[in-house]
């Protein structure tokens, strides 16, 4: 377990250096509606829309004419409905916040004064932190450890971005959709793979 967080924290420190050393780089920031998909014992539940947000820094570099290769450093909320791992507990919404390093290959057309694009490419999520929010504000809100007994929260999540937007200057405005491939859920009797859909404002320099 060590050695995966050391290698998870170098590819991030990776990838954070290639946006730096980007042609453009600049900030991104975003809401984001999460709708995970779970199941209890193969019994498939209903997702249940979580909003979160997303911001960060991103970079780009420009490979040849038309396609260029997007990265950065995120912070992401993502969520899905507690009932799905806590029956017994009041119902709500289960928060956890990541540090997203995506990695995306991306196209562009000339339109005139604007571009338009398409993206697609694998990110990699290390969880901070997560907690049980409750749908009665009044019970406040339950401080989550990962893998522990009673949520089995996986720290680590991956999956694949597809996206697409439209750049006018610096300007870009995107839509992106996360699917998650792994379980993040460390118990056989559950299953849970976050699903996350976004839209996102970035300004490049």
């Amino acid at each position: 377990m060590l050695m995966n967080k050391k290698v998870i924290v170098i590819g991030l420190m990776m990838l954070l250096l290639a946006s730096a050393n980007a042609q453009r780089i600049g900030g991104k920031v975003g809401i984001s509606l999460s709708n995970a998909t779970s199941s209890i014992s193969n019994i498939e539940s209903l997702p249940e829309n979580v909003i979160g947000m997303h911001a960060g820094l991103i970079g780009e570099v420009k490979l040849f004419s038309g396609f260029f290769l997007n990265s950065g450093i995120l912070f992401s909320q993502k969520g899905f409905c507690a009932d799905s791992i806590t029956p017994s507990l009041s119902s709500g919404h289960v928060q956890v916040n990541y540090l997203e390093a995506p990695l995306n290959l991306a196209v562009k057309f000339n339109m005139g004064v604007m571009k338009l694009f398409v993206q697609a490419g694998p990110y990699l999520d290390y969880g901070l932190n997560a907690s049980h929010i409750f749908e009665d504000t009044s019970l406040g809100k339950i401080k989550i450890e990962f893998d522990d007994d009673v949520y089995h929260i996986n720290r680590i999540d991956y999956g694949a971005g597809f996206g697409a937007g439209i750049e006018v200057s610096i300007l870009q405005i995107a839509v992106n959709y996360s699917l998650g491939l792994t379980d993040i859920s460390s118990t056989d009797e559950i299953e849970i793979k976050n699903g996350v859909f976004g839209i996102s404002a970035a300004m490049l320099f």
